[in-house]
C-alpha cells in the first residue's frame, strides 16, 4: 500500500498532467465570445487561467502544456517504485528540472510579450 505522501504526489502529478493536456489541446475559437475580465468573473483564478491560455500564442501554449506534463510525470515517477519509472531525473537533480521548466516558460512568455504587436 502507498504512503499518503505517496498518494498526494500522485494527486499533483495527474493535476499538472491534465493541466498540460488542457494547455496543449486549446485551439482559440475567433468566433466565441471573449474571456471574461477576472474581475467580472465568478472563479477569479480560473478566469485569469483561461484569459492566459487564450492571449497565448500557439507556441508558447505548448511549450507551457510540454512542460506541465513533463513535470507532472516527473512528481509521479518520483513518488513511484524505480523499476516502473526507469526514465527519471533522479531525485536529488529535481533542482535542474524545475530551473529547465522555469527558464522554458519565461522565455516562450518573453517571446510573446516582444513578439505583441
Amino acid at each position: 500500500m502507498p504512503a499518503m505522501w505517496q498518494l498526494g504526489a500522485y494527486a499533483v502529478g495527474l493535476v499538472l498532467i491534465a493541466a498540460g493536456v488542457w494547455w496543449l489541446v486549446h485551439r482559440p475559437d475567433p468566433d466565441a465570445e471573449p474571456v471574461p475580465e477576472p474581475d467580472q468573473a465568478d472563479g477569479g483564478a480560473f478566469a485569469r487561467l483561461r484569459r492566459a491560455r487564450e492571449r497565448a500564442s500557439g507556441p508558447t501554449r505548448t511549450v507551457v502544456g510540454l512542460c506541465l506534463v513533463l513535470l507532472g510525470y516527473h512528481t509521479v515517477a518520483w513518488a513511484g517504485p524505480e523499476w516502473l519509472f526507469s526514465f527519471r531525473v533522479p531525485p536529488d537533480r529535481w533542482w535542474l528540472l524545475v530551473t529547465a521548466i522555469a527558464v522554458l516558460i519565461v522565455g516562450t512568455l518573453l517571446a510573446d510579450r516582444l513578439e505583441a504587436p
